[in-house]
């Protein structure tokens, strides 16, 4: 089996949409001997915020560990983005390889009623890769929810919980009780847990940490100096003060360290020194999340894709890049809350360019700028997002800057564009079939 070829047979599973449950899951990880079972997992879960958490965790594990997986989803460019071991992306050959090994097990279940979907398959795959490289830990992102997620079958070594908002409401609930219900799933007897989340969704989560017996800590929002440079905060760890400069941007992504600290420190097995944190937080990187990608006008990346996100992003750009004129590079999802996206960052965007998102779900561009008229706020609308970053490109002022966001989906497409990163090869629409 060739790459694209893997490819094409992994993406034919996402016709058979998402399913909430872990029978199948269980029944497909049984048939390949449970090999989530060889490694403990830092297992990540929130509404906003679990990516750069999962990459902070991610530096500071491997600055003591070579050999550290982590698996997160969506990719940006390359499917090989979503599973790493020690830093380095997963190998085509191996995807390769993986897919064709899992192909007769998936459809042996499928034989006996189990139909696995595109995450399932690809969460397995993952799991068999860190056993063929034989690692002891891994650093695991919920795909979404937490308690029917595929991923919820590891074994914690701590569970995060960066907050909770509204978000999946037609699968996780229309409150954010029931969506917080749905998160604290993830949590297990024994395993030390950490979160961000405020009100009465931290009320449902101490709930249930006290249920299963997990040790729950709330992790309170760090002291932080944001530019555009970079931002500096002072985290307490291992009983004493640090003082870290992120390779992150963003007041938020102090708060996302803070929660990568805590859950280290819960777990001596894995904790670094507080010296080797401190240089593994300077050190992480994670695309597309306020990421500058050129100068003149300053051109950032920044995978906004709910309207929490949205506010986090508008109280950056009035924090930190005002009074500079700023322009936008807008797309979004149909399943999102596209009028509470754009209500929460149009005050901070003085230029709005609409484009397509390249994706099933991307909501046409003339409804997102039907959207922001309806704010007060004219849009162009081009479809081509290249195109699209060029129009606005050649009007800004140097000293501007430019934002692409609205989803990553979008911000994929224009960094692998602006910055020419390889791209998955095209799958032959056949093997879609």
């Amino acid at each position: 089996m060739r790459y694209e070829e893997a490819l094409g047979w992994l993406y034919a599973r996402q016709r058979f949409g998402i399913k909430q449950g872990l029978d199948n899951m269980a029944r497909l990880l049984a048939a390949l001997e449970d090999p989530q079972k060889g490694f403990d997992a830092f297992h990540v879960t929130g509404s906003n915020g679990k990516g750069s958490v999962s990459a902070f965790l991610d530096e500071a594990l491997r600055s003591t560990h070579s050999d550290v997986g982590r698996y997160v989803s969506p990719h940006l460019t390359t499917f090989t983005e979503r599973v790493t071991v020690g830093g380095r992306e997963i190998p085509r050959s191996e995807v390769a390889l993986l897919t064709e090994q899992l192909v007769p097990v998936v459809e042996g279940l499928e034989r006996e009623g189990a139909r696995a979907t595109f995450f399932e398959v690809v969460t397995a795959l993952a799991f068999l890769y860190f056993r063929r490289r034989r690692i002891k830990v891994a650093v695991v992102e919920v795909g979404m929810g937490g308690r029917w997620d595929a991923t919820n079958l590891v074994r914690p070594a701590a569970c995060v919980i960066t907050n909770v908002g509204l978000e999946h409401t037609d699968r996780l609930g229309s409150t954010v009780g029931a969506i917080a219900a749905e998160k604290a799933g993830i949590l297990k007897p024994g395993a030390p847990a950490v979160t961000r989340a405020v009100g009465e969704a931290y009320d449902v989560v101490r709930r249930r940490a006290r249920e299963v017996g997990a040790a729950l800590r709330f992790v309170s929002a760090p002291d932080a100096t944001e530019s555009l440079d970079g931002t500096r905060c002072t985290l307490t760890y291992q009983g004493a003060p640090v003082d870290v400069k992120l390779g992150l941007l963003g007041r938020h992504q102090a708060e996302n360290a803070a929660l990568a600290a805590a859950a280290l420190e819960a777990t001596p097995a894995w904790a670094p020194t507080p010296d080797r944190l401190v240089a593994a937080l300077a050190k992480t990187r994670w695309p597309g999340r306020l990421e500058p990608v050129s100068q003149g006008p300053l051109v950032l990346l920044d995978g906004a894709h709910n309207a929490p996100a949205c506010e986090v992003l508008a109280g950056f750009i009035e924090r930190v890049v005002r009074p500079r004129r700023t322009h936008a590079v807008f797309g979004a999802l149909r399943d999102k809350n596209v009028p509470g996206m754009v209500r929460a960052l149009a005050p901070a965007i003085d230029r709005w360019v609409v484009t397509a998102v390249p994706n099933e779900r991307g909501l046409p561009p003339e409804q997102v700028a039907a959207t922001l008229r309806d704010e007060g706020r004219p849009a162009a609308i081009e479809t081509d997002t290249v195109e699209a970053i060029r129009l606005l490109h050649a009007e800004a002022a140097p000293e501007d800057v430019l934002f692409v966001t609205g989803s990553l989906f979008l911000v994929g497409a224009a960094r692998a564009a602006l910055l020419k990163t390889e791209t998955d090869p095209p799958v032959p629409h056949a093997i879609l079939q």
